[in-house]
């Protein structure tokens, strides 16, 4: 069952009998599933769902939207638990129920994993009563807590949204070791997984059981995919699209752009997005007299992304080493649209994006500058780059990688079934 006129899952049509065998429940049984999803906006979604329609404040089929869809097609019981600064009521909704928990971290280390235990035992007080037959937690959650979600339910899932340590790091910190040490341990609780990439799931693997189930999911278009052809370049407008930190490589992009653009006058840079950096970097364009070149002119909502991208001819993601990048959603947005990217070696996007995109060694201006000069001086290599880009953006509309029909496998594939 779907509420939408054609189907964002791709689970059997016999769904929900085979979750029921899975989790030892019987035929007139009703399996109760928990999500924890971290901090947003679960029941305004939800509300846009129940008529209907996705969230129209984000391009790709969130995963609640998602939770709900699989509740529908196995005949489950679901509720939510997320958090808030303020916090709110419980609301039930049908067979949902969200919970939204006040929680405000502190400043400090010692108040801050105060606040983080208060949290972590306000989510376990709320899935007492419900006595979920499955917990479904995403790694925003405290991964020390998860050995007490697992008594609290029958089987848990893990969903994997950011890697542990920069994809391509050499060296960890003792820190990070000792870190991945108890993590290694609490994941022993985990039944099976469900990872943003192809890199969350090699540092899952690493540091869990070898038998562990995991599965990937790929991002999932909304709307249906617009008329897009393979560009035939010049790449001369360069867009960052994303949160502006200096970890996200903002000022490389800026230094490698300054190199470029003295071979190359026509070139253009925006970058859209809100940040800690924004105007911070709004003064450096202003003190390198780039202004007219370069614009920084913050967050953009969801139309104006896309009006963006399709302005763009090159999308760049100079994401530092320290950053702990889970996949990138925007390279796929702007592939989508036939525009490639340039992706440093800490964004796991390589594997889908295939021949849509070039990477260079993250934290290197020259290798950034030298990755660019590569495709805004190669037409020919810029419309492959572009064709690329169109077909692997089909797999947004493949909806058996949908996160929710992973979500199916993951929990059916914990309780040790050979088949999905």
């Amino acid at each position: 069952m779907t509420v939408f006129e054609e189907p964002i899952l791709s689970v059997p049509e016999d769904a929900g009998a085979r979750l029921r065998e899975s989790l030892g429940l019987g035929p007139d049984e009703t399996p109760r599933i928990a999500y924890l999803p971290g901090p947003g906006d679960v029941y305004g979604t939800f509300r846009h769902w129940r008529q209907g329609q996705h969230d129209p404040r984000v391009p790709s089929v969130t995963y609640s939207t998602q939770f709900y869809e699989f509740c529908e097609a196995a005949g489950c019981e679901g509720i939510l638990i997320t958090h808030s600064a303020e916090g709110a009521p419980t609301i039930t909704d049908g067979r949902y129920s969200f919970v939204n928990i006040g929680h405000r971290p502190g400043e400090g280390a010692p108040a801050y994993y105060a606040s983080r235990y208060r949290y972590a035992q306000a989510c376990l007080k709320a899935l007492a009563p419900f006595k979920p037959h499955v917990a479904v937690v995403a790694s925003d959650f405290d991964w020390q807590y998860l050995p007490l979600v697992k008594r609290a339910a029958d089987r848990l899932i893990l969903t994997v949204h950011n890697t542990r340590w920069a994809m391509g790091a050499e060296n960890l910190s003792l820190r990070q070791k000792l870190a991945n040490a108890g993590y290694r341990f609490a994941v022993r609780s985990v039944d099976a997984a469900v990872c943003t990439s192809h890199e969350c799931e090699r540092q899952l693997k690493a540091l869990s059981r070898a038998d562990l189930p995991s599965f990937v999911a790929v991002p999932q278009q909304a709307e249906k995919a617009v008329e897009a052809s393979t560009r035939a370049g010049p790449a001369r407008k360069l867009l960052f699209l994303g949160r502006l930190e200096t970890n996200k490589g903002v000022f490389d992009l800026l230094d490698a752009y300054s190199a470029l653009s003295k071979a190359h006058p026509d070139l253009r840079l925006v970058y859209a997005g809100g940040g800690g950096a924004l105007e911070a970097l709004r003064a450096e364009i202003e003190r390198r007299g780039l202004s007219g070149a370069v614009s920084a002119p913050g967050h953009l909502d969801k139309a104006q992304v896309k009006a963006a991208i399709k302005e763009a001819d090159l999308l760049v993601c100079p994401t530092h080493s320290v950053f702990n990048e889970g996949l990138a959603f925007v390279c796929f947005e702007a592939a989508v649209q036939g525009a490639p990217s340039v992706m440093s070696t800490a964004v796991p996007a390589r594997e889908l994006l295939k021949d849509g995109c070039v990477v260079f060694k993250a934290d290197s201006t020259e290798a950034l500058t030298a990755a660019l000069a590569g495709v805004i001086e190669d037409e020919g290599a810029y419309r492959r780059l572009s064709a690329g880009a169109l077909a692997a953006s089909a797999i947004l509309y493949d909806r058996s990688r949908a996160w929710g029909s992973q979500l199916y496998r993951a929990i059916v594939a914990g309780g040790g079934t050979a088949s999905a």
